[in-house]
């Protein structure tokens, strides 16, 4: 329905008043709505209420004025109220008598109730994701302006102030919940730019290193690089920006006791919706107690083989003796003091046999 000149001059008039009250963002925009609606309707309540995110029929009061001062942040259901009506369908106004037509509404008829007026907000998808309410305890007069025209008018802007705080309420518990990983893991992360410099550490990093983590970003890990390592770490990460595979080096680390340890790093690209690398996301995973266990069995296995070595070579040279006594015995047979001899020489030899095993 068209609105008449009079509630045109109404309408603007009013939301001329409220952007005193909403020049600003966020939670303070919310508050000032509430308060600013209630001061230009002369109206007891003001309500803005989003969708509660896990209970269905459920709404969560966002902000709130009552009477002279902010209301308290509930939430209630929706079933048997005129908010499920506004939800369902657009605006609606009951300028008095509004406790009587929902009887099951307690809250209305506790509070005193009389008129009542909502719209929804609706994101940009056209779903309502909310709505703003007003209510009275005494009959609206409309002869001057209409509420549902004014909350209409509002009600864009605010679904766009409770989208982008929806957002950023996302956005804070992302980075919290990367936050608790990245102190709580024993790997070091980082994160670098597409030209290799580092734009983010752990804080767990510049404990390691007994340094900022301003010290270390950009090229500045390298300083505590062992260097013999330096070229080539580095000649592995250019190869992997360039090409875009999955980068891997092992290097020593100083630490804050100056001692240098192993570690190994490991990270890969994230792209952006054409293909191209837009960051690289990486971790440092301490592998000092791997390598000196590697180094260890390398060097057992090293003594191992030396040990049969000269095993082979010590039981060698008393079966060369053995071999040849018993040639000798079986061409001189029917010579006793040559088979003496060769038996001798024989127990000799097998009794050094018997020492080595």
């Amino acid at each position: 329905m068209a609105r008449t000149p009079l509630e045109q001059e109404s309408a603007g008039e009013a939301l001329f008043r409220l952007a005193d009250f909403t020049n600003c963002t966020g939670d303070a925009y919310f508050r000032g709505l509430v308060r600013g609606l209630a001061e230009v309707l002369s109206v007891r309540w003001v309500y803005l209420s989003k969708l509660h995110p896990c209970k269905p029929r459920h709404v969560q009061v966002v902000a709130g004025w009552a009477g002279s001062g902010p209301a308290e942040c509930i939430e209630y259901d929706l079933l048997h109220t005129p908010c499920a009506e506004v939800l369902s369908g657009g605006a609606c106004f009951y300028a008095t008598g509004v406790a009587g037509l929902f009887p099951w509404d307690r809250m209305l008829a506790e509070m005193g109730v009389d008129a009542y007026a909502g719209a929804p907000l609706r994101g940009a998808d056209g779903q309502a994701q909310g709505l703003l309410t007003i209510m009275h305890d005494r009959p609206l007069d409309v002869s001057r302006q209409d509420p549902c025209t004014i909350l209409s008018l509002v009600a864009g802007r605010a679904a766009a102030e409770l989208e982008r705080s929806r957002v950023e309420a996302q956005l804070r518990q992302s980075e919290e919940q990367i936050r608790f990983i990245s102190e709580s893991t024993p790997a070091l992360l980082w994160r670098a730019t597409t030209d290799g410099r580092l734009d983010y550490l752990s804080p767990r990093a510049a404990e390691y290193c007994g340094t900022s983590i301003e010290a270390l970003l950009g090229h500045g890990y390298v300083a505590f690089m062992h260097p013999d390592d330096i070229a080539r770490k580095l000649r592995l990460w250019d190869f992997a920006r360039q090409t875009g595979e999955p980068f891997e080096a092992e290097y020593r680390l100083r630490g804050v006791d100056g001692t240098y340890r192993w570690q190994l790093t490991r990270a890969l690209p994230q792209r952006d919706a054409t293909g191209a690398i837009a960051r690289w996301f990486g971790s440092v995973v301490d592998v000092d107690d791997r390598r000196r266990a590697e180094e260890a069995l390398r060097e057992t296995d090293r003594r191992k083989d030396e040990f049969l070595a000269m095993l082979a070579h010590e039981l060698r040279n008393p079966l060369a003796p053995i071999r040849h006594a018993l040639a000798v015995q079986a061409r001189s047979s029917d010579d006793v003091e040559v088979s003496r001899d060769m038996r001798q020489t024989m127990e000799r030899q097998v009794e050094h046999l018997v020492r080595l095993v």
